[in-house]
């Protein structure tokens, strides 16, 4: 395939620094490619909430350091021109979240082409959740939504407005950057805190009390949370429970009254005295890559470990919203625990070698078909294409043929 005439000039939003493994491998094939000239503006966290933007501001800024990305820092008043960019790539679907200025509409009318990579796995039914993943301005409208497999392409076709035309099924790029890193990023901060000790990595949500009653309330993390801390408090010699909170978890305990934020350290310093590592890092990889198993609520953290071939259990609440068919798919694989007994009962057969997680595995070629580390090649080539799919609806099943080259060509 022929360069286009000038580089295709490319704005990526990068607002959390959670997401930047989404589009690290898209980055990088760019920068490595002449026909692209990326860019990247760095956003507040969330534009209406101050502190938390401040907070992660310095983690964000801390990880694109790292990584030897240079950025554009937002300020107020900085907006978009016709014909300055040719193609903008979101990393967040919630406008309301971005300075207004940058809203999906605003973008749309100064930016040829649009493209939204999902900030995470979907889980989740029920009509509030699905609102949230497939019908929000951005999933609605963009020119090319990327999934990874032909279940979560299935799914635009059913629950966003729009349907499914623009979505291509390209892999999603954050399993290029896992696929890699886990090779080859720097454990041994994590190790040290770990002690040699079997480490079981725990992803606790925060939909969780009565101001997610009636909605969305995935978190098990009020009814196993008490249970699992006690436990390994208890076994801290030989077990270490690797807590990863969602970042929402923390300020949630704050909105309810919980904690306040002066009582947060004091949080910290108890659970390290407990022989529990609190891992707040902004990339969560060193903790896939430290750890034996995980247990986690509904979450992008289930089929993102996945990949990892290790074992995984689901934490399911029993009064929470349904699940969408590819969750629980995944689940019927892999089991899932609503008590603690059950949570007990995995933990110790992953500590006994006893644990029989085949099916589990069996399920990647049907929830990740594309685990080949060039989901941001296939990107690029869909964009210097301007249009086509990955591979066809008409293709049988969940089988997927392998790129034969990264230009012009695509399995289909």
């Amino acid at each position: 395939m022929s360069a286009p005439e000038r580089p295709i000039r490319v704005l990526f939003l990068l607002q959390r620094p959670e997401a930047w493994g989404n589009v690290a491998s898209i980055w990088r094939a760019m920068t490595d490619d002449p026909s692209f000239q990326p860019v990247a503006w760095l956003l507040p966290y969330n534009v209406e909430d101050t502190a938390v933007s401040a907070r992660h501001r310095r983690l964000h800024q801390e990880l694109l350091v790292s990584q030897g990305v240079q950025w554009v820092e937002w300020t107020p008043g900085m907006t978009l021109t016709a014909n300055q960019f040719d193609v903008a790539v979101f990393t967040h679907p919630y406008d309301r979240e971005r300075p207004r200025a940058l809203w999906f509409d605003r973008v749309r009318a100064c930016v040829p082409k649009t493209v939204y990579v999902p900030y995470g796995l979907s889980v989740g039914a029920g009509a509030k959740n699905l609102r949230l993943q497939f019908a929000q301005p951005l999933q609605i409208g963009a020119d090319l939504v990327v999934v990874r497999s032909l279940a979560e392409k299935a799914m635009y076709a059913q629950y966003c407005p729009a349907g499914d035309a623009r979505v291509q099924v390209l892999g999603h790029p954050r399993f290029d950057r896992l696929l890699q890193a886990l090779e080859t990023i720097d454990t041994s901060a994590l190790k040290t805190r770990i002690g040699g000790r079997t480490a079981i990595l725990w992803n606790s949500h925060f939909s969780f009390g009565h101001r997610f009653s009636q909605s969305s309330n995935f978190s098990t993390f009020d009814l196993l949370g008490p249970e699992l801390l006690d436990y390994f408090a208890h076994h801290r010699t030989k077990l270490c429970l690797l807590w990863r909170p969602h970042p929402g978890l923390f300020p949630e305990l704050l909105r309810q009254g919980l904690l306040t934020s002066e009582q947060l350290p004091a949080l910290r310093a108890e659970v390290s005295e407990l022989g529990i590592v609190l891992d707040e890092q902004p990339d969560h990889l060193p903790a896939f890559a430290c750890s034996q198993a995980l247990i986690s609520d509904p979450g992008s953290f289930l089929f993102e470990y996945l990949a990892t071939g290790k074992p995984l259990l689901p934490l399911v609440n029993p009064e929470g919203e349904p699940l969408n068919a590819e969750a629980i798919s995944l689940m019927a694989a892999c089991g899932s625990a609503a008590c603690f007994e059950q949570v007990e009962h995995f933990i110790a057969a992953v500590v006994n070698g006893r644990i029989d997680h085949g099916r589990c595995l069996a399920s990647r070629e049907q929830h990740l078909p594309l685990l080949d580390g060039k989901a941001g090649l296939r990107l690029c080539a869909a964009l210097l294409r301007g249009s086509g799919a990955c591979y066809s609806n008409r293709c049988a099943g969940l089988r997927i043929q392998q790129c034969q080259a990264m230009g012009s060509r695509n399995g289909d």
